[in-house]
């Protein structure tokens, strides 16, 4: 079930129209929806919301308000996706109007930043996609102004947009304790050796484990299995509940209907016989540093140094990740000879925040670490822009 917020600005609420829309789609929710939405309604300023923690989704109502627009900076700071219904609001001559107010800017941040525009018709998508602030649009028509949709169509159709947005933005809804669960059953998934190789396994956690998986919800397997799918290592995590003989549904995730990401993911594993770069003093580097190297050492700076390149490109998916994780478990390398050849490489830096990362998130030992983890705000984000966690995905 889907926590949603219907937030109306009193100066909008004050509008017969929009209360009558907002009263109208609240109560089809609660009468034909109340095992997917659960809906509230605040027809006020911003300091009503207490806990955005609460929600899944905010929609907005309306436009030109400062609650709305703080509000709204709010929620996209602590990872919660919003709807904007501008109600005509955006229409040029609106627009036009605000030229000179101070709301404007604040106004397009709102607008920017929303997940999807709802717009009411077909004029209003026009107009708002000549403007140009956003480019995912999604029409509903307004069920007070024609008859040509009811409340309850106009309900169905929202309540299939606000899981749009969920389902394609399901990195935001994972707890720290799923993260953190989510790193141990990748690596039962790539490692045979992982329940000797991960302290907590060897504590005798894995029952513990395997309950915490049999307690998820739909909701929680819809959106594990998704961000699985959308970092391409479902065949990892189906390995991982395999071994801990939990049971899994089965989720059709390419028929769901989900947003294009901002970025496209590269295909395949992580390569580690070519240079993804271009590059030529770099290729005119790598001649050099890999002149008496072994084939081992070679792969694994290839696979550093591609990494970086998708990192830079926001094209690589977790699953490359893993790639690299059993590459450095698995690889028989001279591990002062790849040390060198990454300090000539002058990824060093780069390959001791990796290692934390391997070390904290996937538990690899301290046995495989090429380079000492370096931890710290730049590791982070490292971690952040490689899992995805918290982000938005556009």
């Amino acid at each position: 079930m889907l926590k949603i917020l219907l937030f109306v600005p009193h100066t909008v609420d004050a509008v017969y129209i929009n209360h009558a829309l907002v009263e109208g789609l609240a109560g089809s929710f609660s009468k034909n929806f109340p095992e997917a939405v659960a809906v509230q309604t605040v027809a006020g300023g911003h300091h009503a919301v207490e806990q955005l923690s609460d929600y899944d989704i905010i929609h907005f109502f309306g436009c030109w308000s400062r609650e709305a627009c703080q509000l709204s900076k709010r929620a996209y700071q602590h990872g919660i996706p919003y709807i904007l219904t501008p109600l005509g609001g955006l229409q040029p001559w609106e627009t036009e109007r605000h030229q000179r107010s101070v709301l404007l800017q604040r106004q397009r941040h709102l607008v920017q930043h929303a997940a999807v525009v709802h717009v009411c018709g077909k004029l209003e998508h026009e107009t708002f996609t000549a403007l140009g602030w956003n480019k995912r649009v999604a029409v509903v028509k307004n069920p007070v102004l024609t008859s040509q949709i009811t409340f309850a169509s106009a309900a169905a159709q929202l309540v299939a947009l606000y899981r749009k947005v969920i389902d394609s933005n399901t990195q935001l809804c994972l707890h720290a304790q799923t993260q953190e669960l989510l790193g141990t059953l990748l690596q039962t998934g790539v490692d045979p050796h992982a329940s000797s190789l991960n302290t907590d396994l060897r504590k005798g956690r894995a029952a513990n484990i395997a309950q915490h998986i049999t307690a998820f919800k739909a909701e929680d397997w819809r959106r594990i299995l998704l961000y699985a799918d959308q970092e391409h290592v479902s065949a990892q995590l189906m390995q991982a509940f395999d071994a801990f003989q939990v049971p899994y549904p089965s989720l059709k995730t390419q028929e769901i209907d989900r947003f294009e990401g901002k970025a496209k993911y590269a295909e395949g594993p992580l390569l580690t016989n070519a240079l993804l770069s271009k590059n030529l003093l770099l290729k005119n580097k790598l001649k050099d540093v890999f002149a008496n190297n072994g084939q081992a050492e070679q792969q694994l700076c290839l696979a550093l140094l591609n990494l970086h390149y998708e990192l830079q490109r926001h094209t690589m998916p977790l699953s490359h990740l893993m790639d690299l994780y059993q590459l450095v478990r698995f690889s028989d390398v001279d591990e002062d000879a790849l040390r060198d050849m990454i300090r000539r490489l002058g990824i060093e830096d780069f390959a001791a925040r990796l290692t934390s990362i391997l070390s904290s998130f996937l538990s690899l030992p301290e046995g495989f670490w090429i380079f000492e983890p370096r931890d710290g705000a730049k590791t982070k984000r490292l971690y952040t822009a490689m899992t995805k966690f918290g982000q938005y995905n556009y």
